[in-house]
């Protein structure tokens, strides 16, 4: 299948904040999960070394964990519990110029991607997709609470998708391109996911859908139409397989009135990007 060879030139960390030793102080193990993630955010890879700015934070801890562009990290231990999930970039971040109440001093602060608390199940596996784009946050509270929704952020999903019957895989979709708006993605020139919303933690990815394993023809179009957003791209499932397919969005596209960061990168096609468990 087509990927987007412009990002996948450099590595990419995954962050972790608890990563387990395995033993508790009274000398038991400690529940755990295992966390993995996928950088495909927009407008993240520095356009002069090719380098993936882009990572995961889980509780604000790190590790060396690296992988290219659209391509999942190896799992690491995480402690069970509610664990919290951000997006990060070393490009620079947007700011917002604000002064506080009872001051006459205006202040400018960088605007953080926002963070979702996740509760990570004994034993559970778990992918963070980062998702979105860092030039678009345009916020005007000062709690930060209207960030546009296409902002730089972390959908977690877990790893516990339907069990394939035999010369089948296991499907599932995230609409990762936060300008298109609502896509329909076809499989063999059929409809499969209709109408999948751009990523939220409240709608994070489709039905799992079972696909008949081989090469596929996959494309891609806005909702309901028959706009072309990724053209038919072939795709290898293997039987018994799982995957979530994720599509993404160019890294030229630019929002009206606002000036990225860092120039993106020139192309201008939509892509997508297959995540096997």
């Amino acid at each position: 299948m087509r990927t987007n060879t412009r990002r996948t030139a450099a590595g990419l960390a995954l962050i972790v904040g608890f990563l387990l030793a395995g033993c508790s102080g009274s000398g038991g193990t400690k529940p755990n999960a295992r966390v993995r993630e996928v950088d495909t955010a927009t407008n993240v890879v520095n356009t002069t070394t090719k380098a993936d700015t882009a990572a995961v934070l889980v509780n604000g801890g790190a590790s060396d964990v690296a992988a290219p562009y659209g391509a999942a990290t190896r799992y690491l231990f995480v402690e069970a519990g509610t664990s919290a999930f951000q997006g990060t970039t070393t490009m620079t971040l947007p700011t917002i110029t604000q002064t506080p109440a009872g001051s006459t001093t205006p202040t400018t602060t960088t605007v953080p991607p926002p963070i979702d608390n996740v509760n990570l199940i004994d034993g559970g596996r778990y992918t963070g997709y980062l998702i979105g784009r860092p030039d678009v946050p345009n916020p005007t509270k000062p709690d930060l609470s209207d960030l546009d929704p296409r902002y730089l952020k972390c959908v977690v999903l877990q790893d516990n998708q339907a069990a394939p019957t035999a010369g089948m895989a296991t499907v599932r979709v995230i609409n990762g391109a936060c300008d298109a708006g609502n896509v329909d993605v076809l499989v063999n020139g059929i409809v499969i996911y209709g109408f999948v919303p751009f990523a939220t933690q409240a709608i994070p990815a489709s039905a799992d859908q079972p696909l008949t394993a081989g090469t596929v023809s996959v494309s891609v179009n806005v909702a309901g139409t028959s706009t072309v957003l990724v053209p038919a791209t072939p795709v290898t499932l293997v039987a018994g397989g799982t995957y979530t397919l994720v599509v993404t969005e160019p890294t030229a596209v630019t929002q009206a009135g606002v000036v990225p960061p860092n120039p993106p990168a020139t192309a201008t096609t939509y892509g997508l990007q297959l995540v096997g468990d």
